[in-house]
């Protein structure tokens, strides 16, 4: 009861936030942006080092949410937030598994530098924040698929990982590139997709002791 309960109040949070964003209602959308989130972290028992870095993650995530959504000028801090974020994530990967993986590491620097690339021109006195940004999130990318193999549920945390990246390329892209189009909804819906898939990786653990 209390799972779908919490899933209820996820669902219905997103549909108002976007109402909120289709209406421009800041008060909105700063209430319901960060329930789905939250939720997810009420449901997971952190009782392993994987579970409790990964509600360490989504805990800095809602900050980073709440930054974000509050005001533009809170744009550094929230992505400070996220870093937070992706750092944990990492760390919990890395528990799992530290094998080389050099083939996706190539792959995902290799898209970071094109990106880059890109945005460069458009970044001015973000051009070190956005660049440290960019290579902690691949980090965390590259990590989560290191720990592929380690059993059935990992697929989960890559293809969110995955999603985040993509979550994230278009927020760069359409901040310091060029406007795209519905931006914020493709944003948050492979935003909370992307938290979703890692925070089941983490639900549905077998519980074996990582500490």
């Amino acid at each position: 009861m209390k799972f779908k309960s919490l899933i209820t109040i996820a669902i219905l949070s997103v549909i108002l936030y976007f109402f909120g964003l289709y209406t421009d209602n800041h008060l909105l959308r700063m209430v319901t942006k960060p329930l789905p989130l939250i939720a997810m972290m009420v449901l997971l028992r952190p009782v392993t080092f994987y579970s409790k870095f990964v509600f360490i993650a989504l805990l800095f995530s809602v900050i980073g949410d709440l930054l974000l959504e509050f005001n533009t000028s809170m744009f550094v801090f929230g992505l400070i937030a996220f870093l937070l974020a992706h750092i944990a994530y990492t760390t919990a990967f890395l528990k799992r598994s530290r094998k080389l993986m050099a083939i996706p590491f190539v792959l995902l620097m290799g898209y970071g530098a094109v990106v880059y690339w890109l945005l460069y021109p458009g970044l001015g006195k973000m051009a070190l924040p956005v660049l440290v940004y960019i290579v902690v999130i691949l980090i965390m990318s590259w990590r989560s698929m290191a720990q592929n193999d380690y059993d059935k549920k990992a697929v989960f945390a890559v293809a969110g990982s995955l999603l985040f990246v993509v979550s994230d390329s278009l927020i760069a892209f359409n901040k310091f590139y060029v406007e795209i189009q519905y931006a914020h909804y493709l944003i948050m819906i492979s935003y909370w997709a992307a938290q979703g898939l890692l925070f089941y990786s983490a639900f549905a653990d077998d519980k074996k002791d990582f500490a």
